[in-house]
Protein backbone atom coordinates (compact mmCIF):
# COMPACT_ATOMS: atom_id res chain seq x y z
CA UNK A 1 0.00 0.00 0.00
CA UNK A 2 2.57 2.61 1.22
CA UNK A 3 4.45 1.89 -2.07
CA UNK A 4 2.01 2.17 -4.76
CA UNK A 5 0.74 5.68 -2.57
CA UNK A 6 4.71 6.77 -2.47
CA UNK A 7 5.89 5.47 -5.67
CA UNK A 8 2.72 7.07 -7.89
CA UNK A 9 2.88 10.28 -5.71
CA UNK A 10 6.70 10.60 -7.17
CA UNK A 11 5.79 9.94 -10.72
CA UNK A 12 3.20 13.30 -10.76
CA UNK A 13 5.35 15.08 -8.93
CA UNK A 14 8.17 14.28 -11.51
CA UNK A 15 5.52 14.86 -14.27
CA UNK A 16 4.25 18.72 -12.39
CA UNK A 17 0.89 17.35 -11.35
CA UNK A 18 1.09 18.76 -7.83
CA UNK A 19 -2.62 18.06 -7.27
CA UNK A 20 -2.08 14.29 -7.77
CA UNK A 21 0.64 13.75 -6.27
CA UNK A 22 -0.90 15.48 -3.14
CA UNK A 23 -3.49 13.46 -3.19
CA UNK A 24 -1.99 10.56 -3.29
CA UNK A 25 0.62 11.05 -0.01
CA UNK A 26 -2.81 12.67 1.88
CA UNK A 27 -3.97 8.80 1.30
CA UNK A 28 -0.51 7.71 2.52
CA UNK A 29 -0.95 9.90 5.61
CA UNK A 30 -4.02 8.85 6.43
CA UNK A 31 -3.15 5.01 5.95
CA UNK A 32 -0.31 5.94 8.10
CA UNK A 33 -2.38 6.88 10.60
CA UNK A 34 -4.58 3.70 10.54
CA UNK A 35 -1.94 1.61 10.43
CA UNK A 36 -0.19 3.45 13.08
CA UNK A 37 2.88 3.59 11.23
CA UNK A 38 5.10 6.48 12.15
CA UNK A 39 7.78 5.87 9.60
CA UNK A 40 4.96 6.17 7.23
CA UNK A 41 3.74 9.24 8.38
CA UNK A 42 7.22 11.14 8.25
CA UNK A 43 7.72 9.89 4.79
CA UNK A 44 4.67 11.00 3.86
CA UNK A 45 4.54 13.94 5.89
CA UNK A 46 7.92 15.08 3.43
CA UNK A 47 6.59 14.38 0.65
CA UNK A 48 3.46 16.76 1.45
CA UNK A 49 6.01 19.68 2.48
CA UNK A 50 8.11 19.16 -0.44
CA UNK A 51 5.06 20.04 -2.65
CA UNK A 52 4.10 22.57 -0.81
CA UNK A 53 7.31 24.25 -0.79
CA UNK A 54 7.39 24.07 -5.37
CA UNK A 55 3.95 25.66 -4.67
CA UNK A 56 5.23 28.39 -2.66
CA UNK A 57 3.50 27.43 0.48
CA UNK A 58 6.60 27.82 2.98
CA UNK A 59 4.44 28.27 6.06
CA UNK A 60 2.79 25.69 5.59
CA UNK A 61 5.68 22.90 4.29
CA UNK A 62 7.58 23.87 7.09
CA UNK A 63 4.94 23.08 10.05
CA UNK A 64 4.72 19.52 8.19
CA UNK A 65 8.59 19.69 8.39
CA UNK A 66 8.67 20.23 11.89
CA UNK A 67 6.34 17.38 12.10
CA UNK A 68 8.68 15.20 10.30
CA UNK A 69 11.69 16.14 12.63
CA UNK A 70 9.56 14.99 15.81
CA UNK A 71 8.71 11.77 14.35
CA UNK A 72 12.63 11.17 12.99
CA UNK A 73 13.84 12.01 16.54
CA UNK A 74 11.20 9.80 17.87
CA UNK A 75 11.88 6.88 15.63
CA UNK A 76 15.85 7.51 16.30
CA UNK A 77 15.46 7.12 20.12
Amino acid sequence: MKCLYGMTANVYFVWGRYEEALSNLQSLLKHSDKVNDREMRANALNGIALILITKGEDEQALKLYNQNLGILWYLSQ
